[in-house]
């Protein structure tokens, strides 16, 4: 994993299903995207009224 696809999960910016589909990240098991997807789930995506 690239630190840009690191940062976009830590940020909430994507899934990791998202990135595994799309080919940005990997794992070595078949459903490992999807249980960390319900890992780092949060109940409302991050927000910031400033922009850069």
């Amino acid at each position: 994993m690239q630190a840009q696809e690191l940062a976009k999960l830590i940020f909430g910016a994507d899934q990791p299903s998202t990135l595994a589909a799309s080919g940005r990240i990997q794992t070595t098991d078949a459903d490992g995207a999807e249980e960390l997807d319900r890992i780092i789930a949060t109940s409302r995506r991050p927000y910031s009224s400033l922009s850069f």
